[in-house]
């Protein structure tokens, strides 16, 4: 099927480029990609939701909101590895100066 083969290419490609990442850039990548997987997510349950009947749009609804508590939470994390990377970037050398 297509869209499984769809997924085992993401899967295979997102493997290979954090493989290549250390440290915080492996931190950013890996929380990037959560954000967008979890923005697919909750596209594909809000679609599927409006399709979907009465009786099972509580269980999307809930899918929703737990979905997009992750959503945010990753994004949170995100948002302090960048302010981590600022505060390192701009740290004074250590080094000492000699004349």
């Amino acid at each position: 099927m297509v869209r499984d083969d769809i997924a085992r290419r993401c899967v295979n490609l997102t493997e290979r480029e954090l493989g290549q990442k250390q440290g915080a850039d492996f931190d950013k990548g890996y929380i990037g990609q959560q954000i967008v997987a979890h923005v697919g997510m909750l596209a594909t349950l809000q679609a599927t939701r409006d399709h979907a009947s009465d009786q099972l749009r509580t269980v999307f609804d809930q899918g929703i909101e737990t979905t997009q508590k992750h959503l945010d939470h990753a994004k949170r994390i995100m948002t302090q590895l960048e302010g981590q990377s600022v505060r390192q970037a701009t740290r004074p050398s250590t080094e000492s100066q000699t004349e």
